[in-house]
Parts: structure tokens; C-alpha cells; sequence
């Protein structure tokens, strides 16, 4: 299903960080200039080694970007939310792309041909700085993951995982060690974490016990989270 994207009352490019700073007629030019497409659950948008078409954005749901070996092991790198962006990489390069990326529910996305893309980059500085900051924070997360991998036990990848999941979108209250964030799936975060399901399940089950987390149907409540750091 796909359409081009016509919104003139609260432009949903506002909640892209690549544009945010732009001024309405600017981000009605570009809003215009898109097309929308809508993807069901679990429906692979590229795979590693496909050819670049375009720059993606994420309208509303959910996407995992991984890398996926030849025996099917999975690790996620990232899961991207409303206002996020991916594919850039590849269109910069004219490469391949590194990575698959995934629907994880109903998603639906703004997408930019590569030629409009690199027009706007060339057009806009602003773009353009936003662009390279973006890619910078991405840059500085893959190597705390690399960090995280390399250096810790599964118990402290996790921690160090739930940890993230604060930072971005989690809720702190109002005594400053606790906090709630959404539950990802026991296999989400085993992918995650480059472990299996059954093992996050025990680490999960200790930090319980030792009081650390709580659980719920769609949250973790983390109860002290100077004791995970």
C-alpha cells in the first residue's frame, strides 16, 4: 500500500531529528516529495547485501536492524521507534546494505529516493549536520555494544542493556533509582545481547530475586538502578 505523503497540520517530520529545525514550508517541500508505505509484522524491509533505493523513516511502529549469519544466529543492533531513521549508510557509500531490517509490528514509513536524499544533503547544511550527528551517536553506541560484548558476562550485557532502554525511553521517577521501561520479549533482548533466551531468562530471574527488577505484561520496573550500574 503506498500514497504520496500529504500532511499540512502538524508536519510528523517535526518528530525526525534530521529535520526538526526546519521551517514549515521546508518540511511541506519535502513531506510532498515522500512516499508513504505501510509494512505488516515481521516483514523484512532489506536484507545484508540488497541494493540501496532510498532513505527510510519511521512514520509509526516498530523495526530491529541485525545481522544474520549463515547458521540463522541473530544479533540486533538497534530497534528504531516513530521519528527515526535508517539506510542512510548505504546511500552515502553506494554500497551494499550492512544490515537487515525488520518490521517487529504494523510499521509505517516515509521513504526518500536516494537521488532526492543526496539532493537535500547538498542543499541543506542543516540536513547535513543533523545527518552526521546522528551518524556520530550511532558510531559512539556501536562501540559501547562492541565494548559491552567484548568486556562483560551475559548478567552485565543485560544490565547494561536495561540500562539503555532508560536512557531512550524509559520513565525515571521521582527518587532517581527507579525507573519503568517497556518489556521487550525475553528473545529481544537475547538478541541483544548475542545470548539465548533461556539464559536471559535465569539473569532475569536473579535480578528478581535480588529485588533489582520487577516485571510486568508490558514493562520491567527497574528498582534500583545504581545497583545495575
Amino acid at each position: 500500500m503506498s500514497e504520496k505523503g500529504k500532511e499540512n497540520n502538524n508536519n510528523p517530520l517535526k518528530k525526525v531529528s534530521i529535520f526538526s529545525k526546519l521551517n514549515e514550508t521546508e518540511l511541506d517541500y519535502i513531506l510532498n516529495s515522500m512516499t508513504i508505505k505501510t509494512y505488516p509484522a515481521n516483514e523484512v524491509i532489506f536484507y545484508e547485501g540488497d541494493v540501496p533505493d532510498g532513505l527510510y523513516l519511521v512514520k509509526r511502529g516498530r523495526v530491529k536492524i541485525s545481522l544474520i549469519d549463515e547458521r540463522s544466529r541473530e544479533i540486533t543492533l538497534s530497534i528504531l521507534r516513530e521519528g527515526s531513521f535508517f539506510g542512510e549508510m548505504a546511500l552515502f557509500d553506494e554500497s551494499p546494505r550492512s544490515a537487515t531490517v525488520q518490521t517487529m509490528e504494523e510499521t509505517e514509513f516515509f521513504i526518500l529516493t536516494k537521488s532526492y536524499f543526496l539532493q537535500l544533503i547538498e542543499q541543506s547544511s542543516t540536513i547535513a549536520k543533523n545527518i552526521l550527528k546522528e551518524m556520530s551517536t550511532r558510531l559512539r553506541e556501536a562501540d559501547d555494544q562492541i565494548r559491552n560484548l567484548a568486556l562483560f558476562d551475559v548478567a552485565g550485557r543485560l544490565a547494561n542493556i536495561l540500562i539503555n532502554l532508560v536512557k531512550k525511553e524509559g520513565v525515571v521517577l521521582k527518587n532517581k533509582d527507579m525507573a519503568v521501561v517497556p518489556r521487550p520479549s525475553q528473545q529481544e533482548l537475547a538478541n541483544m545481547i548475542g545470548s539465548s533466551r533461556e539464559t536471559v531468562s535465569r539473569v532475569l530471574n536473579t535480578f528478581k530475586k535480588k529485588g533489582i527488577i520487577s516485571i510486568s505484561r508490558k514493562q520491567i520496573i527497574i528498582h534500583h538502578i545504581g545497583k545495575l550500574l
